[in-house]
Order: C-alpha cells, then sequence, then structure tokens
C-alpha cells in the first residue's frame, strides 16, 4: 500500500514539496483540469524522472501498480481512423497499425515519386 506520495518541480507543482500522505487502501484523487492529477498518476506509475517525486511504500515494498490515465490509453487503445468506433486493447497491435500507416505514407510517396518520373518522360 502506499504511505505517501510527494511531488515537486514537476507540472503544476512549485519548489515547495506537496505530500499527499494518510492515504488509504483506495483513494480518490479528483481535481479541475490543469491541477495536477495526472502528474500524480504518473509518479505512482514511475513515468517521471524526476528524483524530487517519490511513492512511500508500506514497509519499503513497492507493489506492482497499473495507473489508468491518459498515457495508458493513448500506449494501450488504438483507433484507427479508417475503423471509426473501433479500438483495439494491446501495445502491439496499436504497433502494427502504427507500422501500417508507415507504410502506406511510404507508398503514398513512391506513387507521387513515380507519377513526377511520369512526366519528366
Amino acid at each position: 500500500m502506499i504511505e505517501q506520495i510527494r511531488v515537486k518541480n514537476v507540472a503544476t507543482y512549485g519548489a515547495s514539496p506537496e505530500k499527499l500522505d494518510d492515504l488509504a487502501e483506495i483513494n480518490f484523487i479528483y481535481g479541475s483540469n490543469g491541477t495536477g492529477k495526472t502528474t500524480i498518476s504518473r509518479v505512482i506509475a514511475d513515468t517521471i524522472d524526476s528524483s524530487e517525486c517519490a511513492v512511500t511504500w508500506q514497509a519499503g515494498v513497492p507493489l506492482e501498480t497499473l495507473v489508468y490515465n491518459r498515457d495508458f490509453v493513448e500506449k494501450n487503445f488504438n483507433q484507427p481512423n479508417e475503423l471509426e468506433g473501433i479500438f483495439t486493447l494491446g501495445e502491439k497491435d496499436k504497433e502494427t497499425f502504427d507500422r501500417i500507416k508507415l507504410a502506406k505514407d511510404e507508398l503514398g510517396r513512391i506513387g507521387d515519386s513515380i507519377a513526377g518520373l511520369k512526366i519528366n518522360l
């Protein structure tokens, strides 16, 4: 269980450390846009590269964390334009769609190059 979350000098947080402590097994973090909710989730997920932000774990034993924030959604959900309303779950599927998009872009460039060469002929 998390005992404390400390955030300092990152995103909307300033030089004075902000601490969340007296945490329960389940905690709700809510607030207006731009108030630091995603930053806190990134500290918990350990995706912020800062020595000034930290999670203190009960008995010093970190648990596996699954943080469902916008980073998670961007990394794991893919909604290709050609299949509007349908998404796939999983990092590998997103990587496959990204490779397909790059290949289609390259095919378009090759087609443009061929058209230009035909004009020159």
